[in-house]
């Protein structure tokens, strides 16, 4: 993937969503990060007892600092962005324990090639990737027998409580949004189990939503005004049903009343075969 300053995500972004990232990880994903490791650390004694891991769109790190405790191995890890700005700011790279390394998705075969990894990682990628640039990501790993653990992509489905009747528009426009430009949108997560599959990995899915509430007031007005933006880009002729929907929801998070199910789910893909 090809990526321009326009595709830069906002760090504030980042920070919003970060707790609301590791609670849905840490709610529903424990058993994934137990069978990863399970799947590591036989494959170590040959290999200098150092699992080394590869976190695409690392952003600010947030997902190897997640999955770093939950490996009981020695790790090395190396950060891929095509920002600088955000790895330079990563704890991870800031604490000394990572690599950031500016590159985008298309580059990742030449970053195998050069150093080899156990396990490639993603965080709230997939969605934003079309087909081609997702099997340009996978493709390499699987070539170099490495595990994936994708994590956090959107499944376009949103609940929230009470309903308004304008729901469904919103979505649907927004989930169009996610798709233009021959994105994979919600569709992210499945195409990459099905592809992994294919090519005879164990696969195992698991939901990550979002559950918010009033202690997340800040993450949910920004969602919502983000949400309705990309749906009113969708469909500008709907501009003012899409206002009024946007009004009534922030006023009803402002007021507590709001609850909100924002569709996630991880992907797990694992080498099928016997340690060797």
């Amino acid at each position: 993937m090809t990526q321009t300053p326009a595709d830069r995500v906002d760090p504030h972004w980042l920070s919003l969503r970060g707790p609301a990232d590791m609670r849905a990880r840490t709610t529903f994903t424990a058993d994934l990060a137990a069978e990863l490791a399970q799947h590591v650390t036989p494959r170590l004694s040959n290999d200098g007892d150092v699992a080394r891991l590869v976190d695409v769109g690392a952003g600010t790190g947030a997902g190897a600092s997640w999955l770093r405790p939950r490996l009981p191995v020695d790790q090395d890890w190396r950060l891929v962005d095509h920002d600088p700005s955000l790895l330079a700011a990563a704890p991870p790279t800031v604490e000394g324990w990572a690599r950031g390394v500016v590159a985008d998705v298309g580059e990742l075969r030449r970053l195998l090639a050069e150093e080899p990894a156990h396990v490639v990682t993603c965080q709230a990628l997939l969605d934003v990737l079309t087909a081609d640039e997702v099997d340009a990501m996978l493709a390499p790993a699987v070539a170099a027998g490495a595990a994936l653990l994708l994590s956090l992509s959107v499944t376009g489905e949103v609940a929230l409580g009470p309903r308004h009747h304008d729901d469904g528009i919103v979505k649907a426009a927004f989930n169009a949004h996610q798709r233009r430009a021959a994105r994979l949108g919600p569709d992210g997560g499945a195409y990459a189990a099905r592809v992994l599959r294919e090519h005879g990995y164990a696969v195992n899915v698991v939901g990550t939503p979002w559950q918010l509430g009033t202690a997340e007031a800040a993450l949910t007005r920004a969602w919502l005004r983000g949400y309705a933006a990309a749906a009113l880009e969708q469909e500008p002729g709907q501009a003012d049903r899409i206002g009024r929907w946007l009004e009534s929801r922030e006023h009803a998070a402002c007021d507590g009343e709001l609850g909100v199910v924002v569709g996630h789910l991880d992907v797990l893909g694992v080498p099928a075969g016997p340690v060797t």
